[in-house]
């Protein structure tokens, strides 16, 4: 009988799946174990090595995704290639055979200021994939090239095995919803034969951030953000956690400020005027608190208040979006609402393993995570007039 403690001495400190892949890979790839053998079924050998049927399983995922057995539900797990010396080099040959995982998204709609969001995600999915050994990749949208036309070109060239999904316009979204293919939507909710999705609740965090400003004392607050896709989603997010507060701050305005987001100061500041007339003593018929709909715009609305003379938070308080790191090196630091990007991005990459292994609980899930609110030093009780 096979000893599963003699493996935990010879390979301390990895996960028990990785242990067991490992044991199996090397009677494969030295030909203890031939080509049609069949393995243990997970329950026989999770009597063996003295653990879960699932840890098996997740184990006998990685040798198929490596191309080292082959598993039918009638059947078992078989293994499907021979023996040879060559170990280490012929398991990566495999693994280089096998189709990657890959991230689809349109980073250039990620401006710079905000390009660690991204990368919080991507830490997340690697360190889910990194765990199983699967090849992950990103793939770039071309410049110029629509969203739609490019994911058709990569669907019909049969690039990948899983995907996951972020930043694409609504086109492309509904396009790869309907493909049979295993994928995890990130930041948005798609319903598909083998999908699943990964959504934040920034209506919870928008209801927290309007009871914190009612705590305050703030009783009139406006909404802000650029001319763009998602300037009407934010904002109706933004109403709909006011209606969920507790409170008696009333969202009386909102500024969509026209043009592109760079050299944007003095548009800005005319929106501004515009909508609330000349800032005069005693504030006139502006707010006291203003929700920007990212940490970045939330940061330029910083910059052109304090060159007016306008006072952050004495005058006006401020709450932004995202906890970009921009919200950490501003001044005064910006209050703002927090997703937990790294969790996200680990919980889409387990889902999409889950969907290839064919885990039917893992199809049309739906996993959400709280937004909340980070207290910093951009938010103060309303100076009286």
């Amino acid at each position: 009988m096979i000893s599963f403690d003699n493996i935990l001495k010879s390979h301390p400190g990895k996960l028990l799946s990785e242990q067991i892949t490992e044991h199996f890979r090397k009677e494969i790839m030295t030909g203890v174990l031939t080509e049609g053998t069949k393995l243990p079924t997970c329950k026989e050998a999770s009597e063996i090595f003295g653990v879960a049927a699932q840890t098996v399983n997740r184990a006998y995922d990685v040798l198929l995704s490596e191309g080292l057995v082959r598993r039918r539900r009638s059947v078992g797990t078989i293994v499907c290639r021979k023996g040879t010396s060559g170990g280490i080099h012929s398991t990566h040959a495999a693994r280089q055979r096998v189709l990657p995982i890959c991230h689809v998204a349109r980073l250039e709609t990620v401006s710079t200021d905000e390009s660690d969001l991204i990368m919080d995600y991507l830490n997340g999915f690697t360190d889910g994939f990194s765990a199983w050994k699967c090849r992950f990749e990103i793939v770039h949208l071309r410049e110029g090239q629509s969203d739609l036309d490019m994911m058709k070109k990569f669907i019909e060239a049969r690039r990948a095995r899983g995907l996951i999904v972020q930043q694409l316009d609504a086109e492309a979204m509904s396009f790869l919803a309907r493909q049979e293919l295993p994928m995890v939507f990130v930041s948005t909710h798609q319903s598909s034969p083998q999908g699943a999705s990964v959504m934040a609740d920034h209506v919870g965090g928008y209801r927290e951030a309007w009871n914190f400003a009612g705590g305050l004392g703030h009783r009139e607050a406006a909404f802000l953000g650029f001319q763009n896709g998602n300037y009407a989603i934010r904002l109706r997010e933004c109403s709909a956690g006011r209606e969920l507060a507790e409170t008696d701050c009333q969202l009386t305005a909102d500024v969509c400020v026209p043009g592109p987001f760079q050299d944007s100061d003095d548009r800005l500041w005319m929106a501004l005027e515009e909508k609330f007339g000349s800032w005069r003593d005693g504030r006139g018929n502006w707010p006291t608190l203003i929700f920007a709909a990212t940490d970045v715009y939330a940061a330029r609305l910083l910059r052109v208040l304090r060159s007016r003379g306008i006072e952050v938070p004495q005058d006006i308080s401020i709450i932004g979006f995202n906890d970009a790191a921009i919200a950490r090196h501003t001044d005064p630091p910006l209050t703002t609402l927090a997703k937990p990007r790294f969790q996200m991005g680990l919980a889409a990459s387990r889902l999409l393993l889950d969907l290839l292994a064919n885990r039917p609980a893992a199809q049309g899930t739906l996993q959400t995570f709280p937004v909340r609110l980070l207290e910093r030093e951009t938010c103060a009780s309303p100076r009286q007039k």
